[in-house]
């Protein structure tokens, strides 16, 4: 006489799969492998200084320069201010004129000739206290 009970044991004694055979016979994983990205090195505090400009009397980081700081698109960086327009105070960000932003172009010489290869709006510049608090609104370290 057998017990139901030994069958259901019986079934344990096996591992449990950790591939599957789809279709076509190609093993597939039923998970997926967890891999831990290394964290990015951190930028020298040269790299940063070089992009620290003085503005109106504030020492000031272009927006297009925190976003690559942040390692995020400029695009992207300037739709999360946006939406997030309220936490930024006219002391932690503001937007250049023309002549400053013309000013800033001759310094830096990376407008490029053609359709599409200069910008559209004017840039933000933003303090100390404003690269703060973008790190913050894009989750940063």
């Amino acid at each position: 006489m057998i017990k139901k009970n030994s069958n259901i044991q019986a079934l344990h004694l096996f591992p449990k799969p950790l591939f599957l055979l789809n279709y076509w016979f190609r093993v597939v994983p039923l998970m997926p492998a967890m891999t831990i990205s290394p964290a990015p090195a951190p930028l020298p505090i040269g790299v940063i200084a070089q992009r620290i400009h003085l503005i109106r009397g504030q020492r000031v980081v272009q927006g297009t320069d925190l976003a690559a700081f942040y390692r995020e698109a400029t695009k992207r960086f300037n739709e999360q201010v946006k939406r997030n327009a309220a936490r930024f105070p006219a002391n932690f960000m503001f937007q250049l004129t023309t002549d400053e932003s013309d000013a800033l172009r001759s310094q830096i010489a990376t407008l490029k000739t053609g359709r599409g290869q200069h910008r559209k709006y004017l840039p933000y510049a933003f303090t100390e206290h404003g690269a703060i608090m973008a790190a913050m609104v894009l989750n940063s370290p």
